[in-house]
């Protein structure tokens, strides 16, 4: 739903960056014996209005704020739809972690 949205938010757009390849920006520092660890985490959430103020606390935040009122009403109300018939609601992330030496 995000990469849908995110097509209305203009031409700076809402997200918070573009994917970046760490491994590639710390040899490009200097670094040397480079690993890459990947982290995945699911969060158990109790309900819809709990997902949703939780989109309001990190990134996403930053597409939501973006959209024109009509479409962020409209993505708050597809997302409170879709949540709606999910049970159990799950937020899962993931992320990349490096570790390097000088």
């Amino acid at each position: 739903m995000i990469r849908e949205y995110d097509a209305y938010t203009g031409p700076d757009g809402g997200r918070l960056g573009w994917p970046l390849d760490g491994g590639e920006l710390l040899a490009e520092a200097g670094f040397g014996g480079i690993e890459e660890i990947d982290v995945e985490q699911q969060i158990l959430v109790p309900d819809a209005d709990t997902f949703w103020q939780f989109a309001l606390s990190y990134g996403s935040r930053a597409l939501i704020d973006t959209l024109p009122e009509r479409r962020r009403d409209e993505f708050e109300a597809k997302l409170r739809a879709e949540l709606a018939n999910t049970d159990p609601i799950v937020y899962e992330a993931g992320a990349t972690l490096y570790q390097a030496r000088a």
